[in-house]
């Protein structure tokens, strides 16, 4: 194996360089986002950095000049390939992967008696490892997929490009939590919590309207209240209290447990409580922890809900949600998927994670741009992907 990397605008772009110098047997190990160009730290631009490797081209069990090697002289060479890679910002684990996989396509086919075979995945396996790194899945949630369609699909439904389209979305969906709310108990309180800026507020005052304006799929009007935490911004008290007042839903500020807990009895009678919070950063755990404390006053049947912003970056995704843990949030609702062409990150991560997702935001417009999670509408969100699957 030969190791290299190119760099380009886009991950298309950047594979099309390296399948254009290199030729159409090349692989990639990993994909990494960085910033080129720029001068006196101006005019810097978003670009793709791909890790990729050519195949070995003869058969494996044979030298070029036809004598058969064993198991051993392969693996010795793969490894001594791999030794030699030099490309620093390439995660260890992906090259380990990488000859791991390697290693066992080198015995599978030195077991084999048939006839030559030069590259160690059919053509359509590869076309969906790219596919599906394109949309920013992750290397194991890809791995993931890919072992399924080996396992599970014979040689002709992988050959047929239709099905294994249809097979993959379908593993993919598979791999995508939802959590359906429904109120079980009166008040329901419904409490959102999340890190600045990923649109708590917004979001708020589009489920009060969800619910309390009966813009639901069974358009069914419940009794609703808005209760905000966050009164140290005033463009947000204001925004929520002009919503909650086109909305005729009555709204309350509060600022501490003892207020909390006075409104939270004060509105026992009605369907739903919505609990709108201040948003933290994940680096202020001080501040987190006297939130968490102050939303002990809605009671043990309280739904905590994550917003998570669609447009967070991977290594950031997972802060986020181990930050938030303490609050034993029920779902995440995604927001701000207008903002960004693929879900692949936030599907790989939650899928790992397994943590459910219950709405999605696709805009700023209140109350219109949400909607109930599916399987089906999480993955319309991914870069070549629909509502029916893989496109």
């Amino acid at each position: 194996m030969d190791f290299f990397t190119v760099q380009d605008e886009s991950f298309e772009k950047a594979f099309a360089k390296a399948k254009n110098i290199h030729g159409m047997d090349v692989r990639i190990v990993s994909k990494k986002d960085i910033v080129v160009g720029g001068f006196l730290g101006l005019f810097k631009k978003p670009a793709v950095e791909l890790t990729c490797y050519i195949p070995r081209r003869t058969s494996y069990g044979q030298k070029p000049e036809g004598r058969s090697v064993s198991f051993d002289e392969e693996k010795s060479r793969i490894v001594e390939l791999a030794t030699k890679v030099k490309t620093a910002d390439t995660d260890s684990k992906d090259i380990s992967k990488l000859i791991m996989e390697e290693l066992k396509d080198v015995k599978r086919l030195l077991q084999n008696k048939g006839g030559a075979v030069s590259s160690s995945e059919h053509e359509n396996i590869v076309f969906v490892r790219e596919h599906l790194m394109a949309a920013d899945f992750s290397a194991s949630f890809i791995d993931r997929i890919v072992s399924r369609v080996k396992s599970e699909l014979t040689m002709q439904q992988i050959t047929d490009m239709d099905e294994l389209k249809g097979r993959v979305a379908s593993f993919i969906k598979d791999e995508i939590l939802v959590h359906p709310v429904s109120i079980k108990k009166k008040p329901c309180v419904f409490v959102v919590v999340g890190p600045t800026g990923v649109g708590k507020t917004t979001t708020i005052a589009k489920l009060a309207a969800m619910f309390g304006v009966g813009l639901n799929k069974e358009n069914i009007r419940y009794d609703t209240r808005i209760i905000t935490l966050d009164n140290y911004r005033i463009a947000a008290k204001q925004q929520i209290e002009t919503y909650a007042k086109i909305m005729g839903i009555p709204v309350s500020l509060v600022e501490n447990y003892n207020e909390l807990e006075r409104f939270i009895k004060i509105y026992s009678a009605v369907d739903m409580i919505f609990v709108d919070t201040i948003g933290n950063s994940p680096k202020d755990l001080a501040r987190i922890g006297k939130m968490k404390s102050v939303l002990d006053a809605c009671g043990s049947y309280s739904q905590v809900h994550l917003a998570l912003s669609a447009t967070t970056k991977t290594a950031d995704i997972y802060n986020v949600l181990q930050v938030f843990e303490p609050f034993n949030y029920v779902s995440v609702i995604i927001t701000k998927e207008d903002e960004t062409s693929s879900l692949g990150n936030i599907i790989s991560v939650l899928s790992e994670k397994k943590k459910p997702v219950s709405f999605i935001t696709t805009g700023q417009g209140v109350p219109k741009d949400i909607e109930v999670a599916t399987p089906e509408r999480v993955l319309a969100g991914v870069r070549g992907f629909n509502l029916n699957g893989m496109e």
